[in-house]
């Protein structure tokens, strides 16, 4: 079987998790969100955090990836960094190979692919005002 990891402090549960074995390309990037999640420290302006205050419904975001894509670890942390930020939402990161039925589930076929409350999805990384677009409009607001 495959861990599932809940990324926490003992004040805090931010709804970070990664469902997977965070090796190989992964490592560093699972090593930062322990680091961000235990500093509280995300990757996001200022303008983002304003934004995501007025965020007021549940917000569940997906990240399938694979240790070997080169965009994943960013756009991982970059999805973290928006729940670390609001209470709202959500983010898990899915090892593509680990959980296949999921990825199969979702029609992966091009990795990293982010899903939004199941109904919103992009592929690749993507600047932080769009996925704040993605987000706003998976809510409908």
């Amino acid at each position: 079987g495959y861990p599932c990891i809940g990324i926490k402090t003992t004040d805090i549960d931010p709804g970070i998790r990664f469902l997977g074995k965070p090796d190989e390309g992964e490592f560093p990037a699972f090593i930062k969100t322990i680091l961000m999640v235990s500093r509280n420290e995300y990757d996001l302006t200022e303008r983002t955090v304003e934004f995501l205050e007025e965020l007021d419904r549940p917000v569940d975001i997906k990240v399938f990836i694979t240790k070997s894509c080169g965009w994943c670890p960013p756009t991982m942390l970059k999805i973290f960094s928006f729940a670390l930020v609001s209470n709202y939402i959500t983010a898990t990161a899915i090892d593509c190979y680990a959980f296949n039925k999921l990825a199969v589930k979702y029609n992966v076929a091009a990795v990293p692919k982010v899903v939004i409350n199941n109904k919103v999805e992009f592929v690749g990384l993507k600047e932080e005002n769009e996925i704040l677009g993605y987000i706003f409009g998976a809510v409908g607001l």
